[in-house]
């Protein structure tokens, strides 16, 4: 997998989610990362609706996500941690809709490839 994501990382125009990408790319030169992050409200709600359960169920499996990922994290990045300076921004998807992200986004890389230049 960390093969995988650098090779893509490399190839350049590509958007990695997740899957440790933060930590495997942040060394390379050019690349944006991006948190995504939203209440614990906010996400029980667009999971619940996204996979048609009810508000419990869907809180538990959030619960479940979070431990699968916490210990993703810590089995192949022991001592990391995902502190905000990692990240060029931090987006709130239970305050910013859709297109108003993507402008961000896409000013953060405008500004990345003039910086190139």
């Amino acid at each position: 997998m960390a093969t995988t994501i650098r090779t893509l990382a490399k190839a350049g125009r590509v958007v990695i989610v997740g899957r440790g990408g933060v930590f495997l790319t942040r060394r390379m030169a050019g690349g944006i990362h991006i948190r995504l992050i939203a209440a614990v409200e906010n996400r029980v709600a667009f999971l619940a609706q996204k996979l048609n359960m009810s508000h419990e169920l869907a809180a538990a499996r959030l619960r479940q996500l979070e431990r699968n990922r916490t210990g993703f994290y810590k089995r192949y990045w022991p001592g990391e941690s995902l502190n905000p300076e990692v990240f060029a921004a931090t987006l709130n998807t239970g305050v910013l809709d859709t297109p108003t992200m993507i402008q961000i986004i896409q000013a953060l890389v405008r500004q990345r490839v003039m910086a190139r230049r």
